[in-house]
């Protein structure tokens, strides 16, 4: 899981709800400093990645993660939409079966 910061309060909720964490990175906020949070998820080989963070450094992340040779799924909740996330990944972030990541939306866009 890629997050930035809050770490303490997530564990407490998966601790509740007996969800178990394999690894936890972080990433500072505004940057896209993610190369330890991609060596310390990579370690345990995910099948699946949940991020909740700003596209550019979900982007990063992906990046490196399949560099490394990741096969995972990621996941984004994200708070921009996808096509900034999808714009970031570039070729990457093109819409096919294997682009192997998808995104829920944290809020709806506003319609009046």
């Amino acid at each position: 899981m890629l997050r930035a910061g809050g770490p303490q309060r997530r564990r407490d909720r998966h601790a509740k709800a007996r969800l178990k964490i394999s690894a936890l990175g972080t990433v500072e906020r505004n940057t896209v400093k993610v190369e330890a949070a991609v060596k310390k998820i990579q370690e345990v080989k995910p099948d699946a990645v949940v991020m909740i963070s700003a596209y550019s450094s979900c982007a990063e992340f992906i990046r490196q993660m399949k560099k490394a040779g990741s096969a995972a799924t990621f996941y984004n909740v994200s708070f921009v939409g996808s096509k900034a996330l999808a714009d970031a990944l570039g070729k990457e972030g093109a819409a096919s079966p294997s682009r192997r990541w998808c995104r829920s939306r944290g809020a709806p866009p506003c319609r009046w």
